[in-house]
């Protein structure tokens, strides 16, 4: 419905999304995700990514549409991480959606749709916001309707969106329960 639209988010417009797609399409390949200000370079074989620049600069980037050029490279052999720091993909595509979503949901995510997390995610390394842990334990337990989280702990809905939104860029959702 229209009165749910200023509590979506389309995490593809920015550049979380960028990164996610990334992830998604690199696959089992060395990649480097490259834009003016940033790069991330995909080590597949430890689950790894390297950033360049810290969490301030990524922060800031996050929140902007993606329509500096960007562009995705595949390579043969993998690219020197110098000058890099190490990131575990899925602390760093759970923190691209906390600092992109704010507190909205996606709108990939049919909030009438019951979801449940399949485990508990490792939250290492991963922005802890307000009631991530009351989020993901209601979840684990069973599933519920996105809309209806917020509702159920008595918390804000952005607090829930957020989880949500982190959530779902791990992809460790089994929806439509």
């Amino acid at each position: 419905p229209a009165g749910r639209a200023p509590f979506r988010h389309d995490s593809g417009a920015h550049r979380a999304g960028l990164l996610r797609v990334a992830v998604r399409d690199g696959g089992n390949r060395h990649w480097e995700l490259r834009g003016p200000m940033l790069s991330v370079l995909a080590d597949p074989a430890e689950s790894t990514l390297w950033v360049s620049g810290g969490d301030t600069v990524l922060r800031a980037l996050c929140a902007q549409p993606a329509d500096d050029p960007w562009s995705l490279e595949i390579h043969r052999q993998p690219p020197s991480p110098a000058g890099r720091r190490r990131a575990p993909v899925e602390s760093l595509l759970w923190n691209t959606a906390v600092w992109s979503s704010q507190g909205r949901i996606p709108v990939t995510m049919d909030p009438d749709v019951a979801v449940a997390v399949r485990g508990w995610p490792d939250l290492t390394g991963c922005v802890l916001t307000p009631s991530v842990l009351a989020v993901t334990a209601l979840l684990a337990a069973g599933p519920q309707r996105p809309a209806d989280v917020s509702t159920l702990l008595a918390i804000p809905r952005s607090h829930a969106f957020v989880v949500l939104a982190a959530l779902s860029a791990m992809l460790v959702f089994v929806s439509g329960l």
